[in-house]
């Protein structure tokens, strides 16, 4: 009787499952990378980096933004922004593309900030350049419709339930980072939460 029962059930279900199967997201190549230009009070744009197709193979997608900023120090901070559709797995914790810059990392923790009138939880990661010595500061955050998150497997929840009925969704991972100069790690970190706070905000108006 049980066998039966199941059975029926599985067949039931079946034209369900072959359905989600065979049906399939028109991918929308919007590229956002484009139009992701902060307009953040105190930096300048100095540089802006081409994706070249062997990025592309590695980030899985070529709407990407990858960028050079200059505060009235002189100090730099590189800013990249991976944006996503259907695509979402092929973003991965920034963690890998640091230990493959010839970097050790030291510490990996997340932080509370606050993004206008919202706190949001994001990564901080502090590596050091085994060639120098010299630190880098990594701040970022998964970014999605309704979401801001740290933690990658946060972000992989909030995506999984919605891939199963072949949902597009759309976000981006955003990276700010800088090198610890002669002012110090606070003035390092000061000067990427300033650039973030704004960052994140105007990467979302590009996903709405």
């Amino acid at each position: 009787m049980g066998l039966k029962v199941s059975g029926i059930v599985l067949w039931a279900f079946a034209p369900l499952v072959l359905a989600l199967s065979m049906w399939h997201p028109v991918e929308l190549r919007r590229h956002r990378a484009g139009s992701f230009l902060p307009d953040v009070p105190g930096f300048e744009l100095v540089k802006h980096f081409t994706i070249t197709p062997q990025y592309v193979r590695l980030l899985g997608t070529d709407d990407a933004a990858w960028r050079v900023y200059r505060d009235a120090s002189g100090a730099q901070v590189y800013v990249t922004c991976v944006f996503h559709e259907s695509n979402w797995k092929s973003l991965h914790p920034p963690h890998i593309c640091i230990r493959g810059s010839n970097m050790d990392i030291q510490e990996d923790d997340a932080m509370t900030v606050r993004v206008g009138d919202r706190e949001v939880q994001i990564g901080r990661v502090l590596a050091v350049n085994r060639a120098n010595d010299q630190r880098y500061l990594s701040f970022y955050a998964f970014v999605g419709r309704g979401f801001v998150t740290h933690s990658y497997l946060g972000f992989f929840l909030e995506h999984a339930p919605r891939a199963l009925f072949r949902n597009v969704t759309p976000g981006f991972l955003i990276r700010i980072e800088t090198y610890v100069g002669v002012d110090g790690e606070q003035a390092a970190e000061e000067r990427c939460l300033r650039f973030l706070s704004t960052a994140i905000p105007h990467g979302e108006e590009l996903i709405r």
